[in-house]
């Protein structure tokens, strides 16, 4: 048996964390507290910031979360949930930590897979 591994480092991937896809996974993890607090703390001020930006700067308002803001490491780590939504067992696993991703699988060689 060979493990099969792949491991991935997401450039950027706090970049375009688009609040709709976020609030879809926290509501398909049932995580209601957070959906609230995040409602009543960071939403009004990412509109708020927007707004100012705005005024300022003549940009139009934009639908993604601030990079700067405290919210998007933690939120971003839900946006791609589904990735590793797998249980680890002794065939196959996956894990990922803010913008690193590594999933394996156990088989048997890929010599005695190809046929030639």
């Amino acid at each position: 048996m060979d493990v099969y591994h792949v491991s991935l480092d997401v450039k950027g991937a706090y970049n375009g964390v688009v609040r709709e896809v976020v609030l879809r996974r926290l509501r398909e993890r049932r995580i209601s507290e957070m959906l609230d607090s995040m409602d009543r703390c960071v939403l009004p001020e990412l509109t708020r910031n927007n707004r100012r930006a705005r005024t300022t700067r003549g940009e139009s308002l934009t639908r993604d979360f601030p990079k700067a803001s405290p919210p998007p490491p933690i939120l971003s780590l839900f946006m791609n949930t589904n990735l590793v939504d797998t249980p680890i067992t002794d065939r196959e696993g996956a894990v990922a930590f803010m913008d690193n991703y590594r999933a394996w699988v156990v088989g048997p060689p890929a010599a005695l897979e190809c046929s030639v």
